[in-house]
């Protein structure tokens, strides 16, 4: 919320403020509000739900009324896309089973192990520390003979913009876990931002509006 009331004045219409939003910031925040939610809501939806009593002891489910195939009622599909297949492959064509078990054993993404993450970022370290590295001394050389820049940002608002392209910055660099961190650390000072704003706004009146 704090990042849809921020951009507003700067924006001239809602969709602006949608397309400063993307998926990954989406997905981030509600990382986030997951682990705001504390065990207790977890207990009184489920409570709620009935998959937990009064007493909080799950609720056992009621047995089917029998043994027969929910799924039995689509034979009669089965059948169509048979004959189907028949028509079109003549004798080799394969049935509507043999055609869903095939497509379950296809591939749909690269298979890597639990830590595939760790050693993609240790990689990428890896690859920037060799084409880095030759010039390491020469530019901590330089740096101690450099005088600090004068402050290029003016303004909280720069400052927040800032911090917000270090962030994408991390996640352009897959290290998500640290921009991940960094999203939570500018989103208090954000909404410290925004409630000093908000406490020093004037709200005007309806007459200065047909007087100006």
């Amino acid at each position: 919320m704090t990042h849809v009331i921020s951009p507003i004045e700067d924006c001239e219409a809602a969709g602006d403020v949608c397309k400063s939003i993307n998926v990954l910031q989406a997905i981030r925040w509600i990382a986030q509000a997951w682990e705001a939610v504390e065990p207790s809501t977890i207990v009184k939806c489920f409570t709620h739900a009935g998959v937990l009593d009064k007493e909080r002891n799950v609720v056992k489910a009621l047995a089917p009324p029998s043994d027969k195939d929910p799924f039995s009622d689509l034979e009669d599909d089965v059948l169509q896309v048979n004959a189907l297949l028949e028509e079109s492959c003549g004798d080799t064509a394969t049935s509507a089973d043999e055609s869903i078990a095939d497509e379950n054993l296809l591939p749909v993404c690269q298979e890597a192990d639990e830590n595939w993450e760790q050693k993609f970022l240790s990689s990428l370290s890896q690859n920037s520390d060799n084409e880095d590295g030759a010039s390491d001394d020469e530019e901590i050389l330089e740096m101690d003979d450099v005088l600090p820049e004068p402050l290029k940002i003016k303004s909280h608002k720069e400052a927040l913009s800032e911090l917000n392209h270090v962030t994408n910055f991390f996640t352009a660099q897959g290290a998500s876990q640290l921009a991940d961190e960094l999203s939570k650390v500018v989103s208090k000072p954000q909404s410290l931002y925004l409630k000093q704003r908000l406490e020093n706004a004037v709200q005007k009146k309806t007459t200065d509006f047909f007087n100006s």
